[in-house]
């Protein structure tokens, strides 16, 4: 029987971050920036127990304002899919949309009020018109029509739950492919406590039935509840899977799993631990997971790395600096450290544009947006001062 799992969610809904309720949204802040020009990032911070979603113009902003963004109670999650934002508010069981004008987002059609205690945790994006939604806590996935913005049905996956009294196999993150969807799932036990392995269910699109689970015992708990912890398929057409080893409560048991262009298995030939490779720039020091990260190209991953060695004992996940930013090549399965310093676990959004990366963190030397030049390796500190902590960062190429 599984005990606690709420708590697991809370863990991973922004490590320890606290949260609230409340009902009504406000107009985006427009202020911040030259509304004249195109916005080109929408972003969400967390000020106490909401989340304030904007937009801003570019890097050349200074500073972001809360003072008339829309507001959502609680972690708020950032989907994107063409002229779209979609916004999941996975505690309060509540899916808004928001149409992207040049120099702002604007709410359109009703909130969604989704099944009580569904915390719905991601969305996949199958055409214009279709898209999963992952009921992490019902063991279903919802058919969300886009056009008619309205749930068609739910899609039963209690079936697949390991262990004779348990009903939910917990599907979170997903992605997209050639008919199929691949969930991800936990398989959780108790609080931090999986089944042992990595298990993905592939979904037929055409005829919204699953087809069947792969299992995979080199890593344990694949996925995240929102886009952070998404899988990725490259240019060659393969998707990758991170492992997270239970967020290191099972040491050693994380890493990227494969599955290859027109296969519905795992690569048995393919597996990268995180955190029984070393880091590049940083000898003596060890990775335990990977967290928030993105895909860039030709196999190479942005994100930030846990360093057990720069945190507290025992941890303090609310103070601790310990989430250290990193290029993780999953082709030549090597980690190098970025010149920049590391920031708490409640302040890694990340986004790309060209060859600049967009930090968001809450490093010793402040809070925002860092922007990190790849071509020289260099940051000049907080070059975008946001009113509250980054949650999560969208890039509205």
């Amino acid at each position: 029987m599984k005990i606690n799992k709420g708590l697991l969610l809370l863990f991973l809904s922004g490590l320890f971050l606290t949260t609230g309720c409340e009902d009504d949204t406000e107009e985006i802040d427009t202020k911040e920036t030259d509304t004249t020009e195109k916005h080109q990032f929408a972003h969400s911070v967390k000020v106490d127990k909401n989340t304030y979603l904007s937009t801003f113009k570019d890097l050349t902003v200074k500073e972001t304002k809360t003072s008339n963004a829309h507001t959502h109670s609680g972690d708020a999650y950032l989907f994107s899919y063409n002229d779209w934002v979609f916004v999941l508010e996975a505690k309060n069981d509540r899916l808004f949309r928001y149409r992207k004008t040049d120099n702002d987002l604007i709410a359109e059609g009703k909130t969604l009020v989704l099944p009580a205690k569904s915390f719905a945790s991601s969305i996949c994006f199958i055409s214009d018109s279709k898209a999963y939604i992952s009921y992490t806590l019902l063991g279903k996935i919802a058919v969300l029509d886009l056009e008619k913005w309205e749930i068609t049905k739910e899609i039963d996956i209690t079936e697949f739950a390991l262990g004779d009294q348990d009903i939910n196999p917990e599907a979170v993150s997903m992605i997209y492919r050639d008919n199929h969807v691949f969930v991800a799932l936990w398989q959780q036990k108790a609080m931090n406590i999986p089944h042992l392995g990595s298990y993905v269910l592939v979904i037929n699109t055409t005829t919204d039935k699953p087809e069947k689970m792969l299992t995979d015992t080199r890593g344990i708990q694949l996925g995240s509840h929102d886009p952070s912890g998404s899988p990725f398929i490259d240019e060659r057409g393969d998707i990758y899977f991170y492992a997270t080893g239970a967020w290191g409560y099972v040491p050693q048991k994380d890493g990227f799993l494969r599955i290859r262009k027109g296969s519905t298995e795992f690569d048995p030939d393919y597996f990268f631990s995180i955190s029984k490779s070393g880091i590049k720039g940083m000898d003596g020091y060890s990775a335990n997971f990977l967290y928030q990260k993105i895909y860039s190209n030709n196999g190479v991953v942005y994100g930030f790395i846990n360093i057990p060695e720069l945190g507290s004992n025992p941890p303090d996940f609310l103070n601790d600096k310990s989430m250290q930013p990193c290029m993780i090549d999953v082709y030549n399965k090597t980690i190098t450290k970025l010149n920049v310093k590391p920031t708490t676990g409640w302040s890694t959004c990340i986004s790309q544009e060209d060859q600049k990366l967009i930090l968001g963190m809450s490093t010793e030397d402040g809070t925002g947006y860092y922007i990190y030049d790849l071509n020289k390796q260099s940051n000049n500190g907080v070059s975008i001062v946001t009113e509250g902590i980054p949650f999560r960062l969208l890039h509205m190429n």
